[in-house]
């Protein structure tokens, strides 16, 4: 299955993105450079997303890698969700800098869970 997505995906992503099962979990990792995020599937479509993360702050790999994951959901037709939590840290982002980095890519904030910020993303019809 991960290399079909592969195969599928914009020529600028092929180079570096890898696609891997989660073992015991319906959900799939992504990575691309120095940033990976773990996605598990759920109910009726929707994908969750978990612990985005980025090696090399400010290359751009973590922006690239939520384009790729929300094309293939846009594709697949998948929700996307998730808690925006800024861990901190003094090369991390901290609140404000994370929705607004997530709100770039779509998703749309309504609530607050265990402390985070609940996003949801519809998925986008692509014209075919």
């Amino acid at each position: 299955m991960s290399d079909l997505m592969i195969a599928s995906a914009p020529s600028e992503y092929k180079e570096a993105l890898e696609i891997c099962p989660l073992p015991n979990k319906s959900g799939l990792m992504f990575f691309y450079g120095g940033a990976s995020v773990e996605t598990e599937l759920s109910w009726r479509n929707v994908m969750n997303i978990w612990n985005l993360k980025s090696a090399d702050r400010g290359k751009g790999h973590a922006s690239a890698l939520m384009d790729y994951v929300t094309k293939y959901a846009d594709e697949m037709g998948f929700t996307l969700t998730l808690n925006a939590y800024a861990s901190g840290g003094e090369d991390g982002l901290n609140q404000k800098q994370l929705m607004d980095f997530y709100k770039r890519k779509g998703f749309v904030f309504a609530a607050y869970k265990f402390g985070a910020a609940h996003g949801v993303r519809k998925p986008k019809i692509i014209n075919q």
